[in-house]
């Protein structure tokens, strides 16, 4: 398989990121939580961050050792592997505190 640059990545992040802040607007919680169509489209672009932080390389990853590169692998991970048990109040936490840090 073609090895991808790791300047796609970095740009699939911002791109998530960007679609997740145009996606929800300024829409509140409860109306968040109830739009079946917004929470699939959010937690994809979380899968997305996740698998792209995960292909950054090691270097990279280092030298940016400030960003919570491990947790955004994991969340991936937890919203693809169990997906029947997403909690929507922990992705508004981390779309509206944890994603503007960034």
């Amino acid at each position: 398989m073609k090895r991808r640059l790791a300047s796609l990545f970095l740009q699939d992040i911002l791109q998530a990121m960007d679609r997740i802040a145009r996606f929800v607007g300024d829409r509140d919680y409860q109306t968040f939580a109830a739009d079946g169509l917004l929470t699939s489209a959010v937690v994809r672009q979380l899968e997305i961050i996740g698998e792209a932080a995960k292909n950054l390389p090691q270097g990279i990853r280092e030298r940016y050792a400030d960003l919570p590169w491990h947790l955004m692998a994991r969340m991936r991970d937890r919203l693809s592997h169990g997906y029947w048990t997403v909690d929507y109040e922990i992705v508004w936490r981390v779309i509206q505190e944890e994603l503007p840090a960034l």
